[in-house]
């Protein structure tokens, strides 16, 4: 067994890092049961329905840089306009960002954005997500974390190939200004020596940030998975992470 400590989650959404505000995230899981009894049976019978999920969140809110433009975007400028939208994108990483890890990508309805102003306590924020299409299961790809020029990831060991698709989720918390662009991929192989592509998302421009996309793709998926990214422009930066799991 290996525990981990609730101190090392991330959470990223729509292409924010919002794990210095975070004091809790709670991601719930849910499939339904369908009842299928009839007359006769002693016992209840039921069958798998539908998957759902729900996303509940409190951290402490934070006055400066609302215009986003500190290290970290302020939960304000995420949180807030994304209350009412059609959807965000969130990414949790229950025991921390690290290559080949674990987490969930879940595409969500904002349904909830409170702050809370006690008397004797810090300024707090609670927010609420109900999951949409479902949530995924995930490896990681790319931790977040900053790249300058083309290049790709290891290869992730799934040990078998699969034929039900999967979801990408492509979160870019930074870029640099200017003309610079990212082009990002999910690449799999059935052998991690040759590479094919399999998910390309939109091209990024470094104003674009923070930013996010969730793709997915149907059909065979092969054993190892790997991210890659053709990166152009002139001093470029991005920081960004990758996630991809398997339907």
């Amino acid at each position: 067994m290996a525990f981990v400590h609730g101190k090392n989650a991330k959470v990223y959404v729509n292409g924010a890092d919002l794990s210095p505000y975070l004091r809790r995230v709670t991601t719930d899981l849910q499939a339904n049961a369908v009842d299928t009894s009839t007359i006769g049976t002693n016992s209840r019978r039921y069958i798998a329905g539908q998957l759902n999920s729900n996303i509940t969140a409190d951290g402490l809110w934070d006055q400066q840089d609302l215009t986003g433009g500190g290290i970290y975007p302020n939960p304000e400028t995420i949180l807030g306009p994304a209350l009412g939208t059609d959807f965000s994108i969130w990414t949790i990483l229950p025991a921390g960002d690290a290559a080949g890890g674990y987490g969930y990508t879940i595409k969500s309805d904002e349904t909830q954005y409170e702050i809370t102003a006690p008397y004797d306590n810090a300024v707090a924020f609670t927010v609420a997500a109900q999951g949409c299409e479902g949530y995924s299961a995930s490896r990681i790809l790319q931790v977040l974390g900053a790249e300058t020029a083309t290049g790709n990831g290891t290869g992730v060991d799934n040990t078998t190939a699969s034929t039900n698709g999967g979801t990408g989720v492509l979160q870019v918390t930074a870029g640099s200004p200017g003309a610079a662009t990212l082009v990002v991929k999910v690449q799999h192989s059935p052998d991690n020596t040759t590479y094919t592509d399999l998910i390309t998302f939109a091209s990024v421009l470094g104003s674009d940030a923070p930013t996010s996309q969730r793709l997915t793709v149907a059909g065979t998926v092969n054993r190892y998975v790997r991210a890659q990214w053709t990166i152009t422009g002139s001093t470029p930066s991005f920081t960004f992470s990758l996630l991809f799991g398997r339907g």
